[in-house]
Protein backbone atom coordinates (compact mmCIF):
# COMPACT_ATOMS: atom_id res chain seq x y z
CA UNK A 1 0.00 0.00 0.00
CA UNK A 2 2.70 2.12 0.71
CA UNK A 3 4.06 1.86 -2.44
CA UNK A 4 0.72 2.93 -4.13
CA UNK A 5 0.59 5.98 -2.10
CA UNK A 6 4.07 6.76 -3.69
CA UNK A 7 3.38 6.59 -6.92
CA UNK A 8 0.41 8.80 -5.72
CA UNK A 9 2.35 11.48 -4.32
CA UNK A 10 5.09 11.27 -7.60
CA UNK A 11 2.44 11.60 -10.12
CA UNK A 12 1.10 14.91 -8.01
CA UNK A 13 4.53 16.27 -8.12
CA UNK A 14 4.93 16.27 -11.38
CA UNK A 15 1.34 17.54 -11.82
CA UNK A 16 2.52 20.42 -10.10
CA UNK A 17 5.79 21.07 -11.41
CA UNK A 18 4.44 20.78 -14.85
CA UNK A 19 1.96 23.50 -13.72
CA UNK A 20 4.49 25.71 -12.61
CA UNK A 21 6.88 25.62 -15.90
CA UNK A 22 3.88 25.98 -18.05
CA UNK A 23 2.95 29.33 -16.47
CA UNK A 24 6.45 30.32 -16.33
CA UNK A 25 6.70 29.96 -20.49
CA UNK A 26 3.98 32.57 -20.37
CA UNK A 27 6.26 35.02 -18.34
CA UNK A 28 8.16 37.81 -19.76
CA UNK A 29 10.79 40.05 -19.10
CA UNK A 30 9.94 42.59 -21.61
CA UNK A 31 7.99 45.45 -21.78
CA UNK A 32 4.98 45.29 -23.67
CA UNK A 33 4.23 46.80 -27.03
CA UNK A 34 2.12 49.33 -26.56
CA UNK A 35 -0.42 49.39 -29.54
CA UNK A 36 -2.16 52.56 -31.54
CA UNK A 37 -5.26 53.68 -30.70
CA UNK A 38 -8.02 52.82 -32.61
CA UNK A 39 -8.56 55.50 -35.49
CA UNK A 40 -11.33 58.23 -35.02
CA UNK A 41 -14.14 58.14 -37.32
CA UNK A 42 -15.12 60.99 -39.32
CA UNK A 43 -18.58 62.32 -38.50
CA UNK A 44 -20.78 61.65 -40.91
CA UNK A 45 -22.32 64.40 -43.22
CA UNK A 46 -25.42 63.57 -44.82
CA UNK A 47 -25.69 65.04 -48.04
CA UNK A 48 -29.62 66.52 -48.74
CA UNK A 49 -31.08 65.28 -52.10
CA UNK A 50 -31.59 67.47 -54.78
CA UNK A 51 -34.51 69.46 -55.84
CA UNK A 52 -36.26 68.95 -58.84
CA UNK A 53 -37.26 71.69 -60.54
CA UNK A 54 -40.13 70.29 -61.24
CA UNK A 55 -41.71 70.10 -57.96
CA UNK A 56 -41.47 73.46 -55.79
CA UNK A 57 -40.67 72.56 -51.62
CA UNK A 58 -43.57 71.44 -49.92
CA UNK A 59 -45.11 75.08 -48.14
CA UNK A 60 -43.76 77.11 -51.07
CA UNK A 61 -45.65 79.20 -53.17
CA UNK A 62 -45.17 78.85 -57.14
CA UNK A 63 -41.96 77.44 -56.59
CA UNK A 64 -40.60 80.48 -54.99
CA UNK A 65 -42.56 82.95 -56.87
CA UNK A 66 -44.50 85.65 -55.68
CA UNK A 67 -47.23 85.99 -58.24
CA UNK A 68 -49.36 83.15 -60.12
CA UNK A 69 -47.40 83.08 -63.19
CA UNK A 70 -45.28 80.09 -63.61
CA UNK A 71 -44.96 80.70 -67.04
CA UNK A 72 -41.91 83.67 -67.65
CA UNK A 73 -43.26 84.32 -71.23
CA UNK A 74 -46.71 84.68 -69.62
CA UNK A 75 -47.08 88.79 -68.69
CA UNK A 76 -51.26 88.67 -68.78
CA UNK A 77 -52.55 89.18 -65.78
CA UNK A 78 -56.99 89.07 -65.84
CA UNK A 79 -57.43 92.23 -64.52
CA UNK A 80 -61.26 91.97 -63.64
CA UNK A 81 -60.49 88.11 -61.87
CA UNK A 82 -60.27 87.57 -57.99
CA UNK A 83 -57.84 86.13 -56.50
CA UNK A 84 -57.76 83.28 -54.42
CA UNK A 85 -55.65 80.90 -52.28
CA UNK A 86 -55.13 77.49 -52.97
CA UNK A 87 -56.47 75.11 -50.04
CA UNK A 88 -56.14 71.04 -48.92
CA UNK A 89 -58.31 69.26 -51.17
CA UNK A 90 -58.53 72.37 -54.21
CA UNK A 91 -58.35 70.92 -57.67
CA UNK A 92 -58.72 72.90 -60.99
CA UNK A 93 -61.58 70.95 -61.92
CA UNK A 94 -63.35 71.95 -58.55
CA UNK A 95 -62.66 75.39 -58.45
CA UNK A 96 -63.51 75.56 -62.23
CA UNK A 97 -67.19 73.60 -61.60
CA UNK A 98 -67.10 76.17 -58.76
CA UNK A 99 -66.63 79.56 -60.53
CA UNK A 100 -68.94 78.02 -63.47
CA UNK A 101 -65.27 77.97 -66.07
CA UNK A 102 -63.49 75.90 -67.41
CA UNK A 103 -59.71 74.42 -66.32
CA UNK A 104 -58.67 75.87 -69.76
CA UNK A 105 -60.01 79.34 -69.20
CA UNK A 106 -58.24 79.01 -65.63
CA UNK A 107 -55.01 77.69 -66.75
CA UNK A 108 -54.70 80.41 -69.64
CA UNK A 109 -55.99 83.46 -67.20
CA UNK A 110 -53.04 82.24 -64.46
CA UNK A 111 -50.06 81.35 -66.87
CA UNK A 112 -50.07 78.28 -66.16
CA UNK A 113 -48.55 74.75 -68.01
CA UNK A 114 -50.09 71.72 -65.79
CA UNK A 115 -53.81 71.65 -64.35
CA UNK A 116 -51.89 68.85 -61.62
CA UNK A 117 -49.09 71.53 -60.45
CA UNK A 118 -50.89 73.39 -57.63
CA UNK A 119 -49.92 74.01 -54.35
CA UNK A 120 -51.39 74.51 -51.00
CA UNK A 121 -51.04 78.72 -50.26
CA UNK A 122 -50.62 79.40 -53.89
CA UNK A 123 -52.44 82.41 -55.12
CA UNK A 124 -54.11 82.22 -58.00
CA UNK A 125 -56.81 84.15 -60.66
CA UNK A 126 -60.33 83.09 -60.84
CA UNK A 127 -63.23 84.41 -62.98
CA UNK A 128 -65.34 85.20 -60.07
CA UNK A 129 -65.29 83.83 -56.30
CA UNK A 130 -65.87 80.10 -56.07
CA UNK A 131 -69.22 79.36 -55.00
CA UNK A 132 -69.30 76.43 -52.50
CA UNK A 133 -72.60 74.38 -52.53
Amino acid sequence: MRLNQSKFSIVWTLVGMLAVFIAGCNLTLDEPTPTAPPPTLEPLVQEQPEQLDSAPPLGSVNGGATGPSQNPNCSTTPGNWVTYTIETGDSLSLLAEQTSSSIDEILTGNCLDNADQIFVDQVIYLPRAPSIG
